[in-house]
């Protein structure tokens, strides 16, 4: 996110970009366990590197607009010992395409298995499979909580969503425009800017367009600035 993330420190903004562990190397709840502690870890030296903790964004693409909607929830779940005298609570959201509705994906790549051609013939072998892990037969019902649609609450941050209307990897019907419906029938539809970008795929270059940056920006300038 090389390209976002420099025009960010052009518009004025501390930028730290983290690691978290992938679905290879840990299962579901070690991805948004590792955002939260690097949030606190940020605002447990704001000093050190000018940060203020008290306006404090997140922002990814795919996965990480994944984990960027969870922290944007600013529950108290899947919380670590790791810097815990601070918050992990974030002011404010971008979610770029990120899959915020795991049991509805997994249900459409289902469909796929009987496919020879198929990407995946198991469950446990999806997106969402490997990032849940454990028994087949529980996958689902497991990968619930791993979904931030089912944390819509009055203490979410402000969230910008933006989606193209050609992703065939995270169809928006399936993502965004289920967490979008919820925040909407949570009365919160004023902390919700929902974009959807005509023609879009999954990262593709209509993301990538001078329009699309000051937009993040401008979103992340109302609410930080």
């Amino acid at each position: 996110m090389l390209g976002e993330m420099s025009q960010f420190a052009d518009a004025g903004y501390v930028v730290a970009s983290m690691y978290y562990r992938s679905s290879d190397e840990a299962h579901f709840p070690a991805q948004i366990i590792d955002v939260k502690t690097a949030i606190r870890f940020l605002r447990a030296n704001a000093l050190k590197y000018e940060i203020d903790p008290d306006r404090i964004g997140v922002l990814g693409r795919s996965a990480g607009g994944h984990l960027a909607a969870f922290a944007a929830m600013n529950t108290d779940t899947f919380e670590s010992e790791e810097w815990s005298g601070w918050s992990s609570k974030a002011d404010a959201c971008c979610n770029m395409f990120g899959p915020t509705d795991v049991v509805a994906l997994m249900n459409e790549e289902e469909k796929s298995f009987n496919n020879p051609g198929s990407r995946w013939h198991r469950i446990e072998d999806t997106h969402g499979g490997k990032l849940i892990g454990g028994d087949p037969s529980t996958i689902k019902e497991r990968a619930k909580s791993a979904s931030p649609v089912n944390y819509v609450n009055p203490d979410m941050c402000p969230m910008l969503i933006l989606h193209g209307d050609n992703d065939p990897l995270v169809p928006l019907e399936l993502s965004s425009d289920i967490l979008y419906n919820r925040i909407k029938e949570a009365g919160m539809e004023e902390k919700a800017d929902y974009y959807i970008l005509e023609g879009a795929g999954h990262g593709s270059r209509e993301f990538f367009q001078d329009e699309v940056k000051q937009l993040m920006i401008s979103f992340f300038d109302q609410y930080l600035k």
